[in-house]
């Protein structure tokens, strides 16, 4: 469940972002820069790639801070986030369509976890770690993966009961 006390926080940091306060990011990144970091190397499977979609993701937050309209923030930082993570999957690979985001790394690849979430497909695990590790909303989901909150719900029950069967 999300904390409402931090959404609250990034929303009026939000603000004063937006009013050129930059020392407001502080507070964004305190409340977003974990499930941020997760949400690029579950995506991307490099620590490298990683840390720089965390940097870009935040360079991006300043920017269009301005453009923000009071909502869900985690969801609008990890939109930011899955496309700056998009962006590096695209420079990786120039001419292939993404229709699912790989995760490839080995040292994922050794985490238990990590191999049974890998059994999911793409867009069901990001359903799951949003609404798990992110605290998101279905129709937050639904948002950022550009489909509806019905079709969010289902792939994360999709998923859930495809981890239920590998346990």
């Amino acid at each position: 469940m999300a904390n409402i006390f931090s959404d609250y926080d990034c929303n009026r940091a939000l603000k004063r972002l937006a009013e050129g306060e930059t020392a407001a990011l502080s507070v964004v990144y305190d409340n977003t820069a974990r499930l941020v970091f997760s949400l690029a190397f579950s995506l991307l499977g490099n620590r490298e790639d990683a840390e720089d979609v965390l940097q870009d993701t935040m360079l991006k937050v300043v920017k269009f801070a301005p453009d923000y309209k009071k909502g869900s923030p985690k969801a609008w930082v990890l939109s930011i986030a899955r496309n700056c993570a998009i962006d590096i999957l695209r420079k990786r690979c120039p001419n292939t369509e993404l229709t699912e985001l790989p995760c490839t790394d080995p040292e994922l690849a050794r985490l238990e976890l990590t191999d049974i979430l890998n059994a999911l497909k793409d867009d069901e695990k990001q359903a799951v770690l949003l609404h798990i590790y992110g605290g998101l909303s279905h129709k937050d989901i639904s948002n950022m993966l550009g489909i509806s909150p019905a079709a969010a719900q289902k792939k994360y029950r999709r998923a859930i009961n495809k981890l239920k069967k590998l346990l």
